[in-house]
């Protein structure tokens, strides 16, 4: 295992609201969570990942913040929901009702014992991306 404290993800989407998410029918809500596992799989590198992983299998608590960078903030109540489907992609593979939800596996779960989330917003015209930080929590 590495030393490293933290790790860093610029992906060039934002999560949908939480009035998109409750409008998505459950098909179009499965290939957006595909969608987010494929691009921070991708962004990840291997050694990042591996360290991950491992501060997962050890049921660390990690800290994620998520900052959703758009031209337009969203209101404070429907800004949370936008980590719901990040946090989703970044827990491990899990069966439920004998199917496999895939995750990646960066952290153990998304219960406040094994997570300290955050989730911000910057506002920045002609700009839509999220950037994701995991570490240690406490590091």
């Amino acid at each position: 295992m590495n030393d490293k404290q933290s790790v860093r993800v610029v992906v060039p989407l934002v999560p949908p609201s939480a009035n998109k998410l409750l409008r998505m029918h459950w098909a179009e809500k499965g290939r957006e969570k595909d969608r987010w596992r494929a691009m921070i799989g991708h962004i990840v590198s291997a050694k990042d990942a591996s360290w991950l992983r491992a501060m997962a299998e050890l049921k660390k608590r990690m800290k994620v913040t998520i900052i959703v960078r758009t031209a337009k903030l969203d209101d404070p109540d429907n800004l949370p929901s936008r980590a719901k489907l990040i946090l989703d992609v970044l827990k491990p593979t899990r069966m439920r009702k004998e199917k496999a939800v895939t995750g990646l596996g960066f952290i153990y779960d998304d219960s406040l014992e094994f997570l300290e989330p955050s989730v911000q917003q910057e506002q920045v015209r002609g700009l839509k991306e999220t950037v994701i930080s995991i570490a240690e929590a406490g590091a």
